[in-house]
């Protein structure tokens, strides 16, 4: 075998053993992560998956104490997966 060949294997462990350590350390990246590539795997960028969550409820008036404070429903999104 090569030393290209040895040094990618080599350098390609150190890299599955940093992505390990660092997913352990940080389990809401890992959560992200795993979220991400269950949109991919339905078709969907990265980039598409923004518009397909629901934004964050808005208040129908937060000038007020009122408790009784109604949240505005999203539109529906009707965005397409990538071909």
């Amino acid at each position: 075998m090569s030393i290209v060949g040895e040094a990618t294997g080599v350098f390609g462990l150190l890299d599955k053993a940093w992505n390990l350590l660092r997913d352990r350390l940080d389990p809401a990246r890992a959560q992200a992560q795993r979220l991400t590539e269950t949109f991919e795997a339905y078709g969907f960028a990265r980039q598409q998956i923004p518009s397909l969550l629901t934004p964050d409820p808005e208040l129908a008036n937060a000038g007020t104490n009122d408790v009784n404070l109604q949240f505005e429903r999203p539109a529906a999104h009707s965005a397409q997966p990538v071909p």
